[in-house]
């Protein structure tokens, strides 16, 4: 090889070199994201802090999901708006979407997250309120937006009752828990575990009484979408629920709720959220994930004969038609 052959390689090595390193300094072409609109069923609390990680780790971004996350303000209003085609996936009691899916609302259950009912009784301590009998003549407080009326018909028609044996008060879900300790009501109905993690360390204290020990078994917390989104979009789909369910495993392990509600904290700093209430209120929730159906699952498995459980129950207690088909009300297409 001759010097001047040399010298020109030489040059074409180093020009090819220096081409590299400026395209290496150049930013990454922008991975094409698909946009999806995610609906929880409040506003944010503890329960909610695993979206928040994932979000703020770039999960979403890394399964090609920009994730357009919004509150919500009660689980039938965002089963609703989610069933209109205004928001494409809603996070939301599931009994309640099998109740929607009842009066015609297009939506189905993609994922089950927690797969044994949070709903009950909330009540001052000493109130001694423990069977459906024991609430007749009292006032009950509950959400105008959610479905805790109908679930409470349920549980009131296990001792032959109705809503006409009790005093029923429609009030702002916020407000619940201060409406009973206040005096304003006997009882409100809500998901008992984020009353739990909410008071849990402060001088309150309630008493409560799970619709589930009653034997009123419903799967709980999960995900919707509309049949068309369904059809439309199920790649999407399928990559959200992988995110969400990867997510939830990632905060309930270890002490990782810890990292999770700081990444929700950070997200949201003006929603007011304490870090230990939010923290208790994971964890309060979190034992209602697993199920003897769902062991060594990943959370937001959904399992077929729980749906259908769920369905039965709801027609055995009157709160929907016997007509509804269960395989109507969900899919396992997303199963993670």
């Amino acid at each position: 090889m001759t010097p001047a052959s040399f010298d020109l390689s030489r040059r074409q090595v180093l020009t090819a070199a220096a081409g590299l390193a400026a395209a290496a300094s150049l930013p990454a072409r922008a991975q094409t994201l698909e946009k999806l609109q995610f609906m929880t069923e409040f506003a944010p609390h503890g329960f909610h802090a695993p979206f928040y990680l994932a979000i703020q780790n770039g999960w979403f971004k890394e399964a090609g999901i920009d994730l357009d996350l919004k509150d919500g303000r009660g689980t039938a209003a965002t089963i609703n708006l989610v069933g209109a085609g205004q928001v494409e996936v809603g996070f939301v009691n599931l009994s309640g979407a099998v109740i929607a899916r009842s009066k015609g609302v297009p939506v189905k259950a993609i994922a089950s997250i927690l797969h044994k009912g949070t709903n009950g009784l909330i009540m001052k301590p000493g109130t001694g309120i423990r069977t459906p009998q024991q609430m007749r003549g009292k006032t009950v407080l509950y959400g105008t937006t959610t479905i805790e009326a109908q679930l409470l018909d349920g549980y009131l028609a296990t001792a032959g009752m109705t809503r006409e044996d009790v005093k029923m008060l429609g009030v702002d879900s916020a407000s619940k828990v201060a409406g009973v300790l206040g005096g304003k009501g006997d009882v409100a109905i809500g998901p008992v575990p984020y009353y739990l993690g909410l008071l849990e360390g402060k001088p309150e204290h309630v008493e409560t009484v799970l619709f589930d020990d009653a034997g009123i078994h419903l799967l709980d917390f999960g995900l919707v979408a509309q049949d068309s989104t369904i059809t439309a979009r199920p790649k999407v789909l399928a990559s959200f629920v992988k995110v969400v369910s990867r997510a939830y495993d990632y905060t309930r392990t270890g002490n990782n709720v810890d990292e999770a509600v700081k990444a929700m904290i950070t997200l949201r700093p003006n929603a007011n959220i304490d870090p230990v209430t939010a923290v208790n209120m994971f964890k309060s929730h979190a034992l209602h994930i697993p199920s003897p159906a769902t062991v060594g699952k990943p959370v937001g498995f959904l399992v077929p004969q729980e749906m259908r459980e769920t369905v039965k129950t709801l027609k055995d207690i009157k709160v929907i038609e016997a007509g509804l088909n269960p395989e109507e009300t969900y899919t396992i297409s997303f199963n993670p």
